[in-house]
Order: structure tokens, then C-alpha cells, then sequence
């Protein structure tokens, strides 16, 4: 059973004429070494994203990267994020909401969930 997904005129309109332009203007900002992430709704619920992160991203832009790769799965953008800080050193002791997971260590390097 292979069927097509049906594409809304949105989600056209979004793919031929809006992440061209998002693609250009990332690769534009790569180029001078600034991280760039845009994520267009085109219908609720349903998303593009454009991203380029340089080596040296802030967290800030990985957690926005993040969130934007979860969507509407907030479990998935905390463990993602939990699992990043414990990978890469980042302190979460002072975190409400990864409290459980410095506890317990249900999180830890190099682990996959």
C-alpha cells in the first residue's frame, strides 16, 4: 500500500517559494559564521525548518534547535536536552526540571534512551 501524502496549497507554497529563501539567507549567514534556524507553521501543526548551526552554536541555539526538532513532543525536547548536557559537561544542578534526572541518573553519557 503505497500512498501519496496529499500537499496543501500552504505547504507548496512554503516548499517552492519560502525555503528556497530561507536556505539563502542561511547559507549567507554560515558563511559569516552566524547559526541561523527558522521554522515556518505553513498549517497548524505541521512545520518546515531551515538550519545551520556553526561549530561553536550557543546553547541557547541548540535548545531552540531542539525544540523546533521536537515539535509538540516536550518529553523528547527535555530528554534531548538532558542528554546533551550530560554528554557535554554542561551543569544542570540547578535545574527544577532536571532535577529527576541528576538524581537518579537516568540520564548519563553516552547512553542512548
Amino acid at each position: 500500500m503505497n500512498e501519496q501524502r496529499k500537499v496543501s496549497g500552504t505547504e507548496r507554497f512554503y516548499d517552492e517559494e519560502i525555503a528556497p529563501e530561507l536556505k539563502k539567507l542561511m547559507e549567507k549567514a554560515n558563511a559569516k559564521g552566524l547559526s541561523f534556524i527558522a521554522v515556518v507553521e505553513y498549517n497548524p501543526g505541521e512545520r518546515g525548518r531551515t538550519t545551520g548551526l556553526s561549530p561553536d552554536a550557543g546553547i541557547e541555539m541548540l535548545m531552540l534547535n531542539a525544540c523546533a526538532r521536537a515539535g509538540n513532543n516536550i518529553d523528547g525536547f527535555v530528554l534531548g536536552m538532558a542528554k546533551y548536557c550530560a554528554e557535554n559537561g554542561i551543569d544542570t544542578s540547578q535545574s527544577m526540571v532536571l532535577k529527576p534526572f541528576n538524581q537518579s541518573r537516568i540520564i548519563t553519557p553516552g547512553r542512548t534512551q
